[in-house]
């Protein structure tokens, strides 16, 4: 694993503990959020959107290149209130990382248009070795 796909791999952790002064911690301080239905700036929106969408996000693959952008294909799941799972579905997400902190988060429908935003391509597949 490179040191960005580590970086995006805490992240997603936290996210999926419900961490969300870690997620923050590990975001920088004006991380954009790209969203299907909006977009935005900053620590306090990664904690609006966190508690807001209830998502967990379980990566399938990682993309990586020689720039700042990760790309995983993750498996996610959306929670009700009371944390029953109420949807899920594969999402790609595309992470930009900058100084061992996430900078940009953006998700897509599609692994297709998360790879071409993020100039990366199928043979930048990362294999992840379990430890």
């Amino acid at each position: 694993m490179t040191d960005k796909i580590a970086v995006v791999e805490r992240w997603l952790e936290a996210l999926n503990d419900g961490d969300v002064a870690t997620l923050a911690s590990l975001s920088s301080a004006d991380i954009e959020i790209v969203g299907p239905r909006s977009s935005g700036f900053g620590r306090p929106l990664v904690r609006q959107w966190a508690e807001r969408a209830r998502m967990t996000a379980v990566p399938l693959r990682w993309f990586s290149g020689a720039g700042s952008t990760v790309v995983a294909l993750c498996e996610a799941t959306w929670h009700d209130t009371d944390g029953r799972p109420t949807d899920t579905l594969q999402v790609a997400m595309m992470f930009e990382v900058d100084r061992r902190k996430v900078a940009c988060l953006a998700r897509y429908p599609e692994l297709e248009r998360a790879l071409v935003t993020a100039r990366l391509h199928r043979t930048d597949e990362v294999v992840h070795q379990a430890a």
